[in-house]
């Protein structure tokens, strides 16, 4: 074996392999080649394969570029998730599930939302992440992380959010009625 016209190595043995470190070469390009001597005693020279060897200095700088590129290019994809979920949830002007409504959650299944705890169905563009898939809520709006919910645990999720529903419908009416009863008042001249 032959580095820049210089015997590097002399292989004798099955499998005529040689490996090296470049470390000891001066960083620059390098011409490699084998001479092969036949049974027959005729020699052979393979063409010669051209390598650029790095110092440590700069193949530590390229490795960091390659992986800060990496990098900006999967924040940067996922920035542009978000962006376009964003607006397309905005542009659907989709109205959330009202309380007692059908549900259907989909292929993907149904979460319930760490922020509101109402159910909502995971979607298809949701960034699955190794811990879950972040999501976001199609009721209060909100992203985080979800995972996949049980149908026990949706349906208990509707009932208490129909439950909420009732109550809320139960304080608006007597918030209401106080109001007119307060109204009514306002015709009298004394009392």
């Amino acid at each position: 074996f032959y580095i820049d016209d210089e015997i590097l190595q002399s292989v004798e043995t099955v499998p005529y392999k040689y490996q090296f470190q470049t470390d000891g070469f001066e960083p620059g390009i390098h011409r490699l080649y084998a001479e092969v001597i036949l049974k027959d005693g005729s020699t052979k020279t393979t063409s010669f394969a051209q390598y650029k060897f790095l110092g440590r200095e700069e193949a530590n700088r390229q490795i960091r570029r390659l992986f800060i590129g990496i990098g900006v290019a999967i924040v940067g994809s996922l920035l542009g998730v978000v962006l376009i979920q964003s607006l397309l949830i905005k542009k659907s002007g989709k109205r959330p599930h009202q309380p007692g409504e059908a549900r259907n959650y989909g292929l993907m299944g149904g979460t319930i939302c760490k922020k509101c705890g109402r159910p909502f169905p995971r979607h298809i563009w949701g960034i699955n992440l190794v811990v879950g898939r972040l999501d976001r809520c199609d009721n209060c709006g909100k992203w985080s992380m979800t995972v996949r919910a049980t149908p026990k645990a949706l349906r208990l999720a509707e009932e208490a959010e129909n439950e909420d529903a009732a109550n809320d419908e139960q304080k608006f009416e007597g918030e209401k009625r106080k109001k007119d009863l307060l109204d009514e008042t306002r015709y009298f001249d004394d009392i």
